[in-house]
């Protein structure tokens, strides 16, 4: 199923630009939440693309390409927070108008400059008008989008379309949904590619999770014969679920065992390399003397 072109409006840029370089989304996938087996390995709420700490990765970040304006920045976050955020947008804004930016001069030799053949005055490179780092980025950020709508496509098509209907009526709205759904499913899909069959019994914790939130709001209003109907059903659903993170936490342990062999295996190597190392110490100096004075009696010092 083909994925609807949709374009990022500069909040889509500027926010997940900043969400990205800051260390993108928390992985718990493969992690252990403590000993009560109901504790739900639930990521933490979304982090505010303004909050502290991506500000800063981004700060640290531009600091490397650009550290006077890193310091104009960091000055105007103590004195005026507001213009601070608009001087971010801003600096975000620029990194995806290329043609904005300074260029290195071509050579005398004309056209082929660093970008290749074919570069005019415009900035036009391969890509066509405007192509260059920035625009590399953003058709970067759309691919990604587009890869994790087909996902869901295949994975929750209730809530591939649920985004849809909102995704041009309401571009904030969907943002906030994305990057909810992001924060649930990107660990899933990094477990995917790794570990298939523990990333199947994720997906499916997540939709038991679902029905039992569904079967308690009934429970709220419901009484009598009714009620037991539900509570039956709620009691089936929390065994089921029983099961199924006991063999979520058997792949877990699986999987933990085998990086846990593998570590040991690369202990047991490097062991047996320093050992070998030491015993030819004798040799390896004296080859190591040879090779130093034969390139010193090759330098011609007249």
């Amino acid at each position: 199923m083909m994925v609807p072109s949709w374009k990022f409006n500069r909040v889509w840029i500027v926010a997940l630009t900043i969400w990205l370089l800051a260390g993108g989304l928390p992985v718990f996938g493969g992690q252990e939440s403590g000993s009560d087996i109901w504790t739900e390995d639930t990521p933490p709420p979304a982090e505010d693309p303004w909050s502290g700490r991506r500000l800063e990765g981004f700060l640290a970040r531009l600091e490397q390409q650009d550290p006077n304006r890193a310091a104009e920045l960091r000055s105007l976050r103590q004195k005026d927070p507001e213009k601070f955020q608009e001087a971010v947008r801003a600096e975000m804004e620029r990194l995806f108008r290329p043609g904005e930016r300074p260029r290195p001069q071509e050579p005398a030799g004309g056209p082929q400059g660093p970008m290749g053949p074919g570069r005019g005055p415009e900035g036009a490179g391969p890509g066509g008008p405007g192509g260059g780092p920035g625009s590399r980025w953003l058709e970067h950020l759309q691919r990604r989008h587009e890869e994790f709508i087909q996902w869901l496509q295949k994975n929750n098509p209730e809530l591939a379309a649920e985004l849809e209907q909102i995704r041009e009526k309401d571009p904030g709205l969907y943002f906030t949904r994305v990057m909810d759904a992001r924060r649930r499913y990107d660990p899933i899909i990094d477990t995917e590619k790794r570990n298939p069959e523990l990333a199947k019994v994720l997906l499916e914790d997540l939709a038991m999770q679902k029905q039992r939130d569904e079967l308690l709001k009934k429970l709220r209003g419901t009484e009598g014969a009714e009620r037991e109907k539900l509570l039956q059903e709620l009691k089936s659903l929390v065994s089921q679920r029983f099961d199924l993170i006991i063999r979520k936490k058997t792949l877990q342990y699986q999987e933990l065992e085998e990086r846990l062999k593998r570590l040991r295996e690369e202990i047991e190597k490097r062991r047996s390399e320093i050992n070998k190392l030491k015993d030819s110490k004798e040799q390896a100096v004296e080859e190591h003397l040879k090779e130093l004075t034969a390139q010193a009696e090759k330098i011609q010092w007249d």
